[in-house]
């Protein structure tokens, strides 16, 4: 026969017991102390409590694997694409120009829906000058009379001008790309540790989405990749603007 030293107070007993266990102690007046109970009652119980707990314990490491696939599956894909800018000897002018491009794309689509006349070019230009382009050199009427693509083209043609003119002040291919790995690097190294911040911070408060009848994991999911693309978005934009509205000298330094 098994035995097992048991208390009123003990977690099992007060998480999974029966109410009949905690009468049958209750009969017998058993104090808080711990006393020596013989009883196959008793024992299946307790066993079936602890495998309870078990069970238990197995749902919730489950479910931690679970959260870390959500965020290693995001780090495969940053420190992947990071990793190729470290590692690549030619110009990154495709990948920063492509970047640029979903930007600009980005906003002109936002700005420029419904009719014509709801257009908002003054978003637009807002954004020209804060992110591509001299205030001094663009103006309203640059963007009136174009249509959305004509409007992304122009915005284009003015990044790859800006461009050239990073490429006479280097000079060197060499430092072209050095400055080219510095302002990619250091925009997804801070966004990435954000975002790294960010997901923690959802992890911990998504449980209390179970009270909504909410699947906690699957919230957890959702967000994440929301989230994710979201970091993207910010990075792209953020290279758009340190690459094309940096001031170029001759110290440039990872």
């Amino acid at each position: 026969m098994t035995q097992f030293y048991l208390s009123l107070e003990d977690d099992l007993m007060l998480r999974f017991g029966s109410e009949r266990v905690k009468a049958i102690l209750e009969k017998f007046k058993v104090d808080d102390d711990d006393v020596l109970i013989q009883s196959k009652m008793i024992s299946r119980q307790v066993e079936a409590a602890q495998k309870r707990v078990e069970g238990n314990n197995y749902d919730t490491r489950k479910q931690v694997l679970q959260y870390d696939d959500v965020m290693r599956e995001q780090r495969e894909v940053i420190y992947a694409q990071r990793q190729q800018v470290i590692m690549e000897d030619k110009a990154l002018k495709p990948v920063i120009m492509q970047m640029i491009r979903r930007t600009v794309e980005h906003f002109v689509q936002i700005h420029t829906q419904k009719e014509q006349k709801d257009w908002n070019l003054q978003a637009i230009l807002d954004f020209a000058i804060a992110a591509m382009i001299n205030e001094d050199s663009i103006s309203i009427s640059d963007l009136e009379g174009k249509k959305p693509d004509e409007i992304i083209d122009y915005l284009m043609d003015r990044a790859e001008a800006n461009y050239a003119l990073k490429e006479k002040q280097l000079y060197d291919a060499s430092q072209m790309l050095e400055f080219e790995k510095v302002v990619i690097l250091r925009v997804v190294d801070s966004k990435w540790t954000d975002h790294i911040d960010q997901m923690d911070q959802l992890r911990q408060s998504i449980g209390l989405r179970g009270y909504g009848q909410l699947n906690p994991l699957v919230e957890y999911q959702t967000d994440g990749f929301r989230m994710f693309e979201q970091m993207v978005g910010d990075i792209e934009y953020d290279v758009t603007r340190l690459f094309l509205k940096a001031e170029i000298r001759q110290d440039v330094k990872r």
